[in-house]
């Protein structure tokens, strides 16, 4: 009953009984899971900080907005709130937080592709699509938070489809001679697989057979680990597109600098 009033697949729901042993031990793994993925995003959100001081914030201060809004829905979303602060908050606050960080966090990514993908002579189609992205993911993020119930879907298509056509954009860029494209690249497509596995096996689910191993149930859900995965790939891929990108600017100002020398 409290999942149909949820409004999840509720015909795809199959009733799974479990001791309480084994059920204590599956739930240990999956907070495993999240853990190592909250102490990621962390790490990363703090590691970029510290990197303001040394180049350019525009190219950092969207990815640590992605790694600060990744961290804020898992810990939101898997329950770490109120197991941290012993706090019990009711949905109506806590979903539209949710809801916030995943649109915040949709917008961090398509900023952060814009400036990595702006290189060299940016075709007009690009950064159109770009503004139109921008513009959907603000307008999708603040009807959901107003109202979660109505509009979330909205923001979770973009949570999934934003990534798609960045990672269309990027390929197309991948001819153009710019270092920093094929990290790009490989960072949505990590994002594009570990999404898509998520939201199939959450349409259409695995079936639980009968096993006593916490690590066999968990292959049988992926969604458990993918949206991890997902999350972790994209943010290494990043880190070293950036890392190119800034690499090959400073490989320009060298040679500027040789240049203008012998100039005088």
């Amino acid at each position: 009953f409290y999942l149909r009033v949820a409004g999840t697949f509720s015909e795809k729901i199959t009733p799974t009984l479990v001791s309480t042993g084994f059920f204590h031990r599956w739930a240990a793994s999956f907070g495993n899971v999240s853990a190592v993925l909250l102490g990621f995003t962390a790490m990363l959100a703090i590691i970029s900080t510290a990197l303001f001081r040394h180049v350019s914030a525009r190219f950092y201060k969207y990815y640590t907005m992605f790694m600060v809004t990744s961290f804020l829905f898992t810990f939101l979303y898997d329950g770490w709130f109120n197991r941290v602060l012993n706090l019990q908050s009711p949905v109506t606050v806590t979903l539209p937080l949710i809801e916030l960080a995943a649109g915040l966090g949709v917008i961090a990514n398509i900023q952060y592709c814009r400036v990595l993908l702006a290189g060299g002579v940016t075709p007009r189609g690009q950064r159109v699509t770009l503004q139109v992205l921008t513009g959907l993911a603000v307008l999708a993020a603040s009807l959901a938070v107003l109202d979660p119930w109505t509009f979330a879907l909205a923001n979770h298509l973009m949570f999934f489809l934003s990534p798609v056509i960045l990672l269309i954009l990027a390929l197309r860029r991948l001819g153009d001679g710019l270092p920093q494209v094929a990290p790009v690249c490989a960072a949505l497509l990590c994002l594009v697989v570990g999404l898509s596995v998520a939201n199939y096996t959450f349409v259409f689910p695995i079936r639980i057979s009968e096993t006593s191993s916490v690590l066999e149930v968990m292959l049988m859900r992926p969604a458990t680990y993918s949206y991890a995965l997902a999350i972790i790939g994209e943010a290494l891929f990043m880190m070293l597109a950036i890392s190119t990108l800034l690499r090959a600017m400073r490989q320009e100002h060298t040679v500027a600098e040789s240049e203008t020398e012998t100039l005088r």
